[in-house]
């Protein structure tokens, strides 16, 4: 794992197959917390940005959605061809035989080479960044426990003045 040491939270996925679910948590996952970010970074005297940056992003997500949420099926019988006339020479030469291919292997090296050439986060600060990585994670961890304990007490006291109106 390569973590970069400029992460500003735990990197976590779910896969949301309702779309007003998906919108919900995009509102308390993102916005909300990016807003509690920027006023907290107004108070510091810095320059507020994370919920610009949330903004941007999910634009890019509208603009990919349509690619990224439909089953593509392509046709690659030229390709097949193509590597079925090569000598065995220029198979190692043009590799690009994907059952061979070891996909743990290159998304490792793929990951390393977003944190180092884009990110421009040197590998020597690969320690501290997995030690800050696992303080996102418990404070991640945490926050949403945080988030289920006062859900589940909103719920409790509604349902319980409810109840007390019916009794």
């Amino acid at each position: 794992m390569y973590p970069t040491i400029k992460a500003l939270w735990y990197l976590c996925y779910a896969n949301t197959p309702n779309k007003f679910l998906h919108l919900l948590s995009i509102f308390f996952l993102h916005y909300v917390p990016a807003a509690i970010f920027d006023v907290f970074c107004m108070c510091m005297g810095k320059k507020p940005r994370l919920l610009n940056t949330y903004k941007k992003i999910h634009r890019f997500m509208r603009v990919i959605e349509y690619f990224s949420m439909r089953q593509w099926d392509f046709q690659i019988d030229n390709v097949i061809n193509l590597w079925n006339r090569l000598s065995d020479k220029d198979k190692d030469i043009f590799f690009f035989d994907m059952t061979q291919l070891d996909w743990d292997l290159f998304l490792q090296q793929y990951f390393r080479g977003i944190r180092q050439y884009l990110l421009h986060d040197p590998l020597d600060t690969i320690p501290q960044a997995l030690v800050r990585w696992n303080r996102l994670y418990w404070l991640h961890q945490c926050i949403k426990l945080l988030v289920l304990l006062c859900s589940a007490h909103i719920i409790w006291l509604f349902f319980s003045k409810t109840l007390l109106k019916y009794n």
